[in-house]
């Protein structure tokens, strides 16, 4: 008798300690939904705080993923041409010169592009964004040159010096490219 009812108390205990874990599980997910809209309420506040609308975030995430698949595009791009480059010139040792020469002309393509980009993004400025993005095109240009100067610096008066130079700009131009792209895309929609 005193077996059956050990047996009866355990089975209560089991059942009890069940009961708990199952209500404990159920509740999770009523915590998370709290915890969640705690967060969106926050995200809210802050918004609201900053004059900021969820349009806003809708473009500014637009612009990143445009900046991402800009870069990626780049990239792409020349990575195709340093394949092209490379079996092109496979069977052929390249002198200083050669590199030299292909790196300049590697960064004329870049600078291509971008005078192109350039010129569609100001027809789209106003008048008053024009003025003023010029103003900063032409820093950056002047930053362009002096960062490329700074870099192959180093190797002033080696025959590498040219490439140096050359590829330093080709980088810089490439990284304003992936900058205004989006910018043009953005004032294309509006």
């Amino acid at each position: 008798m005193l077996e059956k009812f050990l047996y009866a108390v355990f089975g209560a205990l089991i059942a009890a300690l069940g009961f708990l874990v199952r209500r404990r599980i159920e509740q999770r997910p009523m915590f998370e939904q709290i915890d969640k809209q705690q967060k969106l309420l926050d995200l809210k506040k802050n918004l609201e705080a900053s004059g900021t609308t969820l349009d806003d975030l809708k473009v500014l995430e637009d612009t990143i993923l445009g900046k991402a698949s800009s870069a990626k595009t780049l990239a792409t791009a020349y990575e195709e041409q340093a394949v092209q480059i490379y079996a092109s010139d496979q069977s052929e040792h390249m002198t200083q010169a050669d590199m030299n020469r292909h790196a300049a002309a590697s960064f004329h393509r870049a600078e291509e592009r971008l005078v192109a980009l350039v010129e569609d993004l100001r027809e789209e400025l106003s008048a008053g964004r024009r003025d003023a993005f010029e103003k900063s095109h032409q820093a950056w240009l002047q930053y362009r040159e002096a960062s490329a100067e700074f870099q192959s610096s180093q190797y002033h008066g080696g025959s590498i010096q040219p490439l140096i130079h050359a590829s330093a700009l080709e980088s810089v131009t490439i990284s304003r490219i992936v900058e205004l792209e989006p910018l043009l895309r953005e004032l294309r929609t509006i």
